[in-house]
């Protein structure tokens, strides 16, 4: 081989050292980019998927709060605080009602659903209207009597229902969906107390899908 000829070979042979290291090199730099992306894209995801379920956790131990803090009656799923009842010396159970083995509360009805709490207050209203029971007044002074309540607790449970409705204590009343609807808030707001809507209209829609 002359002196030329090897010449041309190490150039050659150099040139192909050299394109190897730069394929290499770029090989190694878009894996690395690769793997910077790729690990971005986890950390992202692992920060989305904490941020998510520590909502969902906070918002769990809120409702959990919430049922240990709420009234009787909303916990009970009877807004209107009905007692448990009998007939002929059996229980006598609502649709939804828990049974009375399994009624934790031991004064109040419970319901496993409080649609089935609101139907039951509905279904109490219209005894009421049916004997006569057809203005504020006459309804309060049967749900929560003096004899329980006191006659000035009795009165005060009248005038709250009556401005909560729109009517006077005596106004007659039909049993519509206007005046019940009214009629079931006002109570629910009087037996568990001030600071939020124990009733909604959403609670309200159900429970008349219930009394069909």
């Amino acid at each position: 081989m002359d002196v030329q000829t090897l010449s041309k070979d190490k150039r050659f042979y150099w040139g192909l050292g050299i394109a190897a290291v730069g394929l290499i090199t770029i090989l190694i730099y878009n894996y690395r980019r690769e793997i910077s992306k790729s690990t971005g894209n986890i950390v992202s995801m692992a920060k989305a998927t904490t941020a998510k379920y520590s909502k969902q956790f906070i918002n769990y131990l809120g409702k959990v709060g919430q049922a240990l803090t709420a009234p009787r009656g909303v916990r009970n799923n009877n807004p209107g605080n009905i007692n448990k009842t009998t007939k002929n010396g059996a229980e006598y159970l609502w649709n939804g009602e828990v049974p009375h083995a399994e009624n934790t509360d031991g004064r109040f009805k419970q319901f496993y659903d409080y649609a089935y709490g609101v139907r039951a207050l509905m279904l109490n209203l219209k005894s009421y209207f049916s004997n006569g029971k057809n203005t504020v007044r006459k309804i309060i002074e049967t749900w929560a009597p003096a004899a329980e309540n006191g006659k000035a607790g009795t009165e005060a449970y009248v005038q709250a229902v009556s401005k909560a409705v729109g009517v006077k204590p005596d106004t007659v009343l039909t049993f519509d969906k206007k005046y019940v609807n009214g009629l079931v808030k006002a109570i629910a707001q009087h037996e568990n107390g001030s600071g939020d809507q124990w009733v909604t209209d959403a609670h309200l829609t159900k429970a008349w899908t219930l009394m069909a």
